[in-house]
């Protein structure tokens, strides 16, 4: 009878479930890039209150949006901090497939980052204006990566300054490029030193070596730079690649 009882009460809890409406994150939104040459899909989750406010955001683009489980971890965790800790912000999840797939910025060959140098240019004159022109922003804007995606965070930072106010990345994989992102680094700091940097670097102290053996000698580089210059650099313990 006992386990009869578990099963019926099992039954109700999603019968109840069924009947209430849908749980979402985002939505999915389209648009042609003339710079890409097709279309590029991406996914918006807006902060609690948004239909019902007049307020404006700031904005995390965050690259890989094509993994909703690692945009239902950030979304989940901006509407957690931003009780108390954070503003609310408006999260955009780039799907980076298709069309904008290619966004690799290690240099090929020649010396070019021919990928990222267009992931630029498309954030920059068609994927910000898209997102300005259809949502309510406040022009502060921050651009996270995870991975392989982090190598773009850190180029665009370092090739592009100003185009974001802050940087997020986690895992980034410095060994796969290392002299190149730390020449870049350099000249940076010779040549922009009037911007405020902010970045926000992670890792797990399981990552791979690829990130273990590169970033703390990025990171001092990083922290060198003249002031106003802003760094956070987190160690995820027992954690491996790009920890939650």
């Amino acid at each position: 009878m006992k386990e009869i009882a578990i099963l019926i009460i099992v039954l109700l809890i999603s019968l109840s479930l069924s009947a209430q409406d849908e749980v979402t994150i985002g939505k999915y939104r389209k648009f042609d890039s003339e710079i890409l040459g097709g279309e590029v899909t991406y996914l918006v989750h807006l902060p609690d209150g948004y239909e019902g406010s007049k307020m404006s955001y700031p904005v995390i683009y965050m690259m890989n949006g094509q993994s909703l489980s690692a945009f239902a971890n950030a979304s989940s965790t901006i509407d957690n901090l931003s009780d108390e800790r954070v503003p609310d912000m408006i999260l955009v999840g780039i799907s980076n497939t298709g069309s904008a797939e290619q966004y690799w910025s290690c240099p090929d060959d020649s010396g070019n980052v021919k990928s990222g140098a267009a992931i630029n240019k498309f954030l920059k004159e068609d994927l910000v204006p898209e997102v300005e022109k259809n949502y309510r922003t406040n022009g502060y804007k921050i651009l996270f990566g995870q991975s392989n995606s982090s190598l773009f965070v850190l180029y665009n930072m370092l090739s592009q300054p100003g185009m974001f106010d802050s940087y997020v990345v986690a895992s980034p994989m410095l060994g796969c490029c290392p002299q190149f992102f730390t020449g870049k680094l350099k000249a940076f700091a010779n040549n922009q030193n009037h911007l405020k940097v902010k970045l926000n670097v992670s890792r797990g102290s399981l990552d791979y070596i690829e990130v273990l053996r590169y970033i703390d000698s990025f990171v001092k580089l990083v922290e060198q730079l003249p002031d106003g210059t802003r760094t956070k650099s987190v160690m995820i313990e027992n954690s491996g690649h790009v920890p939650a």
